[in-house]
């Protein structure tokens, strides 16, 4: 009868975590990349973020496991500044209480302006003050950018295959290698 020894499980299984670990992380920043990427397009292509006082350029926000990244709340301008600058503070804390939250990898992106979503479904005809600036602009943005996202996450999300890991060894009779 032949023996037969396996031996490193215990090592390929710290090196499994290790490595889902490290790409949640890399997959993490990608997202973040990308968020960043969402931003400055909102800024540059056809339509742009609509600016009366620019607060709704200031509330917008990026909130990961890591942080947010969001304007100071004393950025904002006019008779709702206090109103505003209280929503942005609650909206922040809401989307960092979510994403500490989940069991999955998230980013929440967006305004916190609480006239964000009826300023984002103006019909066309409305008289935009900003020229460039139109409906959708945030929705129309992210389909735009839509495969350039995904390729930043899934570019920073790679598995290296360069790393060494120790190999389990499967051992037969007389200690002889079978697999290296």
């Amino acid at each position: 009868m032949a023996n037969i020894i396996i031996s490193g499980f215990k090592e390929v299984d710290a090196n499994l975590k290790k490595v889902l670990s490290d790409v949640q992380l890399r997959a993490l920043q990608g997202m973040i990349t990308s968020a960043i990427l969402v931003k400055r397009d909102n800024e540059k292509s056809l339509p742009i973020t609509p600016v009366d006082l620019g607060n709704l350029r200031a509330s917008f926000f990026i909130t990961t496991i890591l942080g947010t990244n969001a304007n100071d709340s004393s950025v904002f301008k006019g008779k709702k500044a206090l109103k505003l600058s209280t929503d942005h503070i609650s909206v922040i804390a809401q989307s960092m209480a979510e994403v500490r939250g989940s069991a999955k990898l998230m980013l929440i992106m967006g305004y916190s302006a609480n006239y964000a979503v009826w300023v984002h479904e103006m019909l066309e005809s409305t008289n935009w003050t900003r020229p460039g600036s139109g409906p959708k602009w945030f929705e129309r943005n992210l389909k735009r950018n839509k495969d350039i996202i995904l390729k930043i996450i899934g570019e920073n999300a790679k598995i290296s295959l360069t790393k060494t890991f120790p190999t389990t060894r499967i051992m037969g009779e007389h200690s002889e290698e079978i697999i290296p």
